[in-house]
């Protein structure tokens, strides 16, 4: 028995195959809650947006690149984004010191253990699609621009992110092409724009399994049924 987060990934595997979603912590639950409390109470008011790049628990040196190399080209918005960066422990002091000389306002990390509270105040995400971050996200209800990992020769993290972007939840974009123009793009037409970001919030809901655990359970019991 192979439990799958999404239809997209079911022909990845042989055998009986379950779409059950990909069970996500109580943490992760609780902060979509607080999201719908915090956005309802007036978000989208003058405040700076807050834009979260996480790369992984060790960072992703391929999105810290692109994002540093696309700062100077994005300098109007210096006054209206907040970063939040998980860079990871080699890219750090390099990271730090790009949003500095640049003029940003910025917290980089190594890693966040309290990510899913953090998210839950985010207004946009730029992350790689494993498995794990595109569930949370989509329980959360957090826009999302996925760029997956390149160079995966089954491009798993493609599929990870299809569903959600066919949604509406999310954009991807390839690694490649994540750099200021790709940016501004995004920025005017997704980020600053807070019908689009809660229709997005909207669609990313209707795909999140905050039940997913339970799905995956009650599989395993009747498996253990049949075996009895």
């Amino acid at each position: 028995l192979v439990t799958c987060p999404s239809p997209e990934v079911v022909d990845l595997f042989r055998g009986r195959r379950e779409v059950t979603g990909n069970p996500v912590r109580g943490t992760v639950v609780r902060a979509a809650g607080r999201r719908r409390r915090f956005f309802a109470a007036g978000a989208f008011s003058t405040r700076k947006r807050k834009v979260f790049v996480v790369g992984g628990s060790q960072g992703a040196h391929g999105i810290n690149q692109a994002i540093i190399g696309a700062l100077k080209g994005l300098a109007e918005y210096r006054e209206k984004i907040h970063w939040i960066h998980v860079a990871g422990d080699a890219d750090k002091k390099e990271v730090e010191k790009a949003y500095l000389e640049q003029g940003w306002e910025a917290e980089v990390e190594s890693y966040l253990r309290d990510l899913p509270h953090l998210l839950s105040h985010g207004d946009l995400v730029i992350t790689r699609a494993g498995g794990t971050i595109v569930a949370e996200l989509a329980v959360l209800g957090v826009p999302a621009v996925f760029v997956p990992y390149p160079h995966h020769k089954d491009q798993h993290q493609t599929k990870n992110a299809e569903a959600l972007e066919r949604a509406g939840g999310a954009i991807m974009v390839p690694e490649e092409d994540l750099g200021a123009e790709t940016l501004r793009t995004i920025f005017e037409e997704i980020l600053f724009e807070p019908g689009r970001l809660l229709a997005m919030e909207d669609r990313a809901l209707t795909l999140g399994r905050p039940d997913a655990a339970d799905a995956v359970l009650d599989l395993i019991l009747e498996l253990k049924e049949q075996c009895q």
